[in-house]
């Protein structure tokens, strides 16, 4: 399960951290992001050439919120035994914008996040003193863990509704798994109660039934109005639901509707089967669109062939459950769309239904062998029936770290959401000077296709090196016009700051009191860290190096000069 993986943060930094070559070992042959190619058709091609051009930045005030994700992560680790006491993490909602226009809701989501900060506190003390009691047992427990996953199933100009994901172990047969949900009225802020956007009760609770029927036919359980109707006395309060683009959702959990071996049940009610009992307001007026599907508990039904029928649609994990230790991991996945699949290899992934063009489309992204993420683009309609489509693309993810003493650490990872067709930042990795990885936005286009929007990919690694020699270059401005020749001095140390994933990187000379040198243990190599990630916040003027890879496809040459010679502290994984 993805949240269980977390738990050994600290031990995957070190292993990851192991597979650091120097220049000078040999790249493998079978690199996936080279024998992967970027598919997309010729007229979207030519729509990103006109689209991203010589475009200049405007600051326009956006109508959709753009909610950014804010993993919180802490735990204990026995040093002496090698292994967690516990592990916890909880996640903050933040605006993306600064407009005036969602000071409302940015004040609620502020709200919101001191709450979690208050139950994080008190949830850490509890799991502290259990730890230290079962630190000194001579019998220890499982690692326990309380873990938080958050996925923002809607963010437009009327409401953002998001689904938090809990499991917690406590050392008991099962963990504990419980989805809760927080609604808010995007002009005003206020937190969105089921019954404020269900105006007919009865009609709403027959549709859920018939909705149920239908998507957990062959399970024995509870009928959703039976218990809704005995739940707060039925006035609609306290529920977990969300809405996306096509109508609310419902989650009841396991045990709620009911057995064990039931399992979750998560039930869709579409706007379009009966739009006089909602709310107008809250109905999506949006043709294009962009929503999570979460594996294995969601059923959904689309028209995606338009021929007037609703068609079945949900993806499931799969997992391996080895006899020697006896844990279930993931393996891959698999998309189903009535009675066709599409299965896919890999560890986690995560799914986005896409409306294009009256078009229905998936966006899945796919964590596969060799440390590389691909964004596959499905045409729903067709699934089986075409060549898998891919982008070396995900979502962006950011780590900030923040080590602890001898205990354990602490850190926050800021995630990307995708709610809006027209704008989401997506990151990739890279070889160029070092392996490095940079974001940029994209929007949803022609056929389906994700599209840039700006010119170069934003560096987010702390990637710092030294020059040896002078270094020839030329001077460029902050929207990447050439201004001049210019010389980087020998002994400079440069920090990455944009890159066209290509044929150059734009650096900036930055002091030494910023930079943290390194060596790995048993060799002689140096390499550098960038001690204050806030410098990579950086809009001015760059030196911009270009590298030539001629038959050299990994290294590379400036002016003819391998990048080794002229360039301390390189780093590329291999």
């Amino acid at each position: 399960m993805v949240f269980k993986n977390k738990k050994y943060f600290w031990l995957t930094v070190l292993m990851i951290l192991m597979i650091f070559v120097s220049t000078s070992c040999k790249k493998e042959e079978e690199v996936i992001k080279e024998s992967k190619e970027q598919t997309e058709s010729t007229d979207d091609k030519k729509e990103n050439k006109k689209e991203v051009g010589s475009k200049k930045k405007e600051n326009t005030v956006s109508k959709k919120p753009h909610i950014i994700l804010e993993e919180v992560h802490d735990g204990n680790f026995d040093m002496e035994n090698y292994r967690y006491l516990y592990t916890m993490s909880s996640v903050h909602f933040n605006l993306r914008e600064e407009d005036k226009e969602f000071e409302a809701l940015r004040n609620a989501l502020n709200e919101y996040n001191d709450m979690v900060d208050i139950r994080f506190k008190e949830i850490k003390e509890e799991l502290e003193e259990y730890s230290q009691n079962d630190k000194d047992s001579e019998y220890p427990a499982t690692t326990r863990y309380i873990e938080t996953k958050s996925y923002v199933m809607r963010a437009d100009e009327d409401i953002v509704s998001i689904l938090n994901y809990e499991i917690e172990e406590q050392g008991i047969r099962h963990p504990i798994e419980t989805r809760t949900s927080y609604n808010f009225d995007t002009k005003t802020g206020e937190q969105i109660e089921l019954k404020d956007i269900v105006k007919d009760r009865e009609a709403f609770l027959n549709l859920l039934d018939e909705m149920s029927e239908k998507d957990y036919k062959e399970l024995e359980i509870t009928k959703p109005s039976t218990y809704l109707n005995d739940f707060n006395q039925g006035d609609f309060t306290g529920l977990t639901w969300t809405a996306n683009a096509e109508g609310v959702t419902l989650y009841f959990d396991t045990y709620t509707l009911g057995n064990y071996e039931e399992g979750t049940q998560m039930i869709t009610v579409y706007f379009d089967d009966a739009k006089d009992i909602f709310e107008p307001k809250y109905i999506s007026k949006e043709k294009d669109y962009v929503f999570p599907i979460l594996h294995s508990d969601m059923t959904l039904r689309l028209d995606v062939d338009n021929d007037g029928e609703r068609d079945m649609v949900y993806v499931n994990n799969i997992y391996e459950e080895p006899e020697e230790t006896g844990e279930k991991y993931t393996v891959g996945s698999v998309v189903v769309r009535g009675v066709d699949t599409l299965e896919f290899e890999g560890f986690d992934s995560e799914s986005y239904i896409v409306k294009k063009d009256g078009k229905y489309y998936m966006y899945h992204f796919m964590a596969e062998e060799g440390d590389v993420n691909v964004l596959y683009k499905i045409d729903l309609d067709t699934l089986n029936k075409n060549e898998k489509e891919y982008r070396l693309l995900s979502l962006s993810r950011n780590s900030l770290y923040k080590e602890n003493e001898e205990d354990g650490g602490s850190y926050k990872i800021l995630e990307e959401t995708l709610t809006d067709p027209d704008s989401f930042i997506m990151e990739t990795t890279f070889d160029l000077l070092s392996t490095v990885t940079g974001e940029r936005e994209w929007s949803i286009g022609k056929n389906g296709y994700p599209r840039e929007k700006d010119d170069a990919y934003k560096i987010t690694d702390r990637v710092v090196l030294r020059t040896k020699s002078d270094i020839s270059c030329k001077e460029v401005d902050t929207d990447g016009n050439i201004k001049g020749d210019a010389i980087i001095p020998a002994e400079s140390y440069i920090l990455f700051i944009k890159s066209d994933a290509k044929e150059y990187m734009d650096v900036r000379i930055i002091d030494k009191k910023y930079v943290e040198d390194k060596e790995w243990d048993g060799m002689d190599n140096k390499y550098f860290s960038l001690k204050d990630y806030t410098l990579l916040d950086y809009d001015g003027d760059c030196y911009r190096i270009s590298v030539d890879f001629g038959d050299n496809e990994w290294m590379g040459t400036v002016d003819g000069v391998d990048i080794e010679e002229l360039f301390e502290g390189i780093l590329f994984v291999g």
